[in-house]
């Protein structure tokens, strides 16, 4: 995985909101959007796409705006990432470029159709990171099913530590306030997520992300959780401050603060097969 950055793929998540640095992420619980599902999302009529020469070093930034979607600082293939809602090993054959170079972008509708971006649902904005790549970056991509390394996640031996209903008494106040939601962040050597009288499901992918592989939840869980979970991203050094334990890891926070456990298996995976992908000319 490439700088294991801190990105949420979710139903009701709009990946992108998750960045690197100290920035945070949150999800609020759903409320009725006046625009449903199934309505047509009006398309970006300006697309601006230039170089960053910063490099990873230079922090990331992206999500929805008020009229459309921005990026600052990512590689084509985060922006994959975000368009196809996919992890790590659901994307194929793409140049190795897409994984090194560094690209700043904005999209914008305009006209009357402007009004209609702050009623889309988080998810429903994805769709503009698809756009960008087929625009400008000459994507051309198509799905396949593949055998491929997973994650099962399952109770771990002595059990779940997860009680339905039950508060997170560390969590911050304005997690507190917000039951039905979750929130995600970075400080670049300690990712933290959050939980307030959330279900689980949306956890998957957040997982699969630092994975770098698929997980299946085979926890079994249907209830509504409070819980803090902190861990080392895969790619931060372990660092002891005046000699104190290392955060750990992703597999042993999950597995000391949740009770739970990621197991390595192998399943069918949906990927995305990268047919054609190009740098972008000048604007």
């Amino acid at each position: 995985m490439l700088g294991r950055w801190s990105r949420v793929f979710a139903a009701a998540i709009f990946g992108s909101m998750g960045c690197l640095s100290a920035q945070q992420a949150s999800v609020s619980p759903a409320s009725t959007s006046s625009v449903s599902a199934a309505a047509t999302v009006p398309a970006l009529d300006v697309i601006s796409v230039r170089p960053n020469k910063l490099g990873a070093s230079g922090g990331m930034s992206w999500g929805p705006t008020p009229d459309g979607v921005m990026g600052k600082n990512l590689t084509v293939h985060q922006m994959l990432v975000e368009a196809y809602h996919a992890n790590d090993n659901q994307l194929i054959d793409e140049p190795d470029w897409a994984k090194s170079e560094h690209f700043d972008f904005t999209g914008k509708v305009t006209g009357p159709d402007a009004a209609l971006v702050g009623k889309l649902t988080p998810d429903q904005k994805r769709v503009y990171f698809e756009q960008v790549l087929k625009e400008r970056f000459g994507l051309v991509a198509h799905h396949d099913t593949r055998e491929l390394p997973e994650y099962a996640l399952t109770p771990a031996k002595g059990g779940v530590k997860l009680e339905d209903g039950k508060a997170n008494p560390d969590a911050s106040s304005s997690m507190k306030r917000a039951p039905g939601s979750y929130s995600w962040g970075s400080d670049g050597k300690v990712r933290k997520i959050e939980w307030s009288a959330a279900r689980i499901d949306p956890l998957i992918p957040l997982l699969s992300n630092e994975a770098g592989r698929t997980v299946v939840n085979q926890t079994g869980l249907t209830g509504k959780y409070s819980f803090t979970l902190k861990f080392r991203p895969a790619m931060a050094e372990a660092e002891a401050d005046d000699g104190a334990v290392s955060t750990p890891d992703l597999f042993t926070a999950i597995q000391e603060q949740l009770g739970l456990k990621l197991e390595p298996t192998k399943g069918p995976v949906d990927v995305v097969v990268i047919d054609h992908l190009e740098r972008p000319g000048e604007n």
